[in-house]
């Protein structure tokens, strides 16, 4: 387990604490922590050596895709700010003041007198 804890995240802190609760002895438990260690380093090391050109273009090439997706964003932000910023600044809509004797006409809707104010009668 000491030699693959430090391939799997979190399991580097608990192989310690478990190595001691299962009471391995002390010189057994460093030399397969050490060992763990050489495993691990030269396992990435050997990764990078032989892939390293590799990852080379996929950062040039992410770098391209970077200022792309940089540009999309710019325009996207603008287009945005465009739409938001007069609707802002535009004052609210408000519908005219009325006096008391005029008659509102609304499209769709009958002409209505605002004089009239309909009263419970008293017998109700």
């Amino acid at each position: 387990m000491l030699l693959i804890a430090k391939f799997v995240p979190g399991l580097t802190a608990l192989a310690p604490a478990l190595a001691g609760l299962v009471k391995v002895p002390l010189a057994r438990f460093l030399t397969l922590d050490i060992a763990g260690v050489v495993l691990w380093a030269g396992t990435w090391m050997s990764l990078g050596y032989l892939f390293g050109r590799t990852l080379e273009l996929i950062v040039a090439q992410t770098s391209r895709a970077e200022s792309l997706l940089a540009g999309l964003a710019a325009g996207f932000m603008i287009y945005v700010l465009l739409k938001i910023v007069p609707a802002r600044n535009s004052p609210p809509y408000r519908e005219p003041s009325l006096a008391s004797d005029q008659r509102v006409d609304r499209p769709g809707a009958d002409a209505v007198d605002t004089r009239v104010i309909a009263r419970p009668s008293a017998g109700m």
